[in-house]
């Protein structure tokens, strides 16, 4: 059988990179890397792994579902954001 989460913003730093782009309670459903690798987000692990992954300057845009809606935004990683995720 197959394992699904939800993964949902729990907060947003006013510091952070996706200040004033991810909102608090934004649900997360896919993300796609460079305009070519496109994941769907169904386990909290899956985002871990692609943030792993990227790099200062890539570009990860996140398909979120926001009061109902589809809505994509656009994150490009600094080198402040990998220090973190590293």
């Amino acid at each position: 059988y197959d394992v699904y989460e939800t993964v949902k913003v729990n907060s947003v730093d006013e510091t952070g990179i996706s200040y004033g782009l991810l909102l608090k309670d934004d649900v997360l459903k896919s993300a796609t890397v460079n305009g070519s690798k496109t994941v769907e987000i169904t386990r909290l692990y899956v985002l871990t792994e692609l943030m792993l992954d990227l790099r200062v300057g890539d570009t990860i845009s996140l398909t979120v579902e926001r009061n109902g809606e589809e809505v994509t935004v656009e994150i490009t990683m600094t080198q402040e954001c990998i220090s973190v995720v590293a």
